[in-house]
């Protein structure tokens, strides 16, 4: 019989792909959507969330307890309004500073992550209305992630 492995990890909630994000704010990453269509989206604000223990979060429409202290990241993303029919037409949009806003999106890493890199364009004050609202929302419990 062996000797049990003590590990020197901490037990924790969330997986460790939400606690990693390989991208910063402003970063714009293109991705497949349907009908062949590109559409973007960029990186607003990447936030380290503490959830102690017995605390709850909704993630994608479901309520989760922690039933330990532990931590995730919630990126939030611009959608942009347009769709493009290549990455070549989507980098030049980028590469033009251009940036029109559809949504605000509070993801976990993994869904935020999806994508190409094709630019970055430097994050703007003025394109904190959706993030703010949803962050005071977030606070009281109204709100959650995708």
């Amino acid at each position: 019989m062996g000797i049990p492995q003590v590990s020197d990890e901490a037990p924790k909630f969330f997986p460790d792909e939400y606690k990693a994000f390989a991208y910063k704010e402003g970063d714009v990453l293109a991705d497949h959507a349907q009908d062949d269509q590109i559409t973007l989206h960029r990186i607003l604000k990447i936030d380290r969330h503490d959830l102690p223990k017995f605390s709850g979060i909704n993630i994608a429409g479901k309520a989760f307890v922690a039933p330990i202290d532990d931590w995730l990241l919630i990126i939030s993303i611009l959608i942009c309004d347009r769709m493009f029919n290549s990455f070549d037409e989507a980098r030049a949009y980028v590469s033009a500073g251009s940036w029109s806003t559809k949504a605000h999106v509070p993801m976990r890493a993994p869904g935020a992550g999806r994508g190409t890199l094709v630019g970055n364009i430097a994050v703007r004050d003025s394109e904190f209305a959706g993030y703010n609202y949803w962050r005071t929302e977030f606070a009281k419990g109204k709100a959650g992630v995708f």
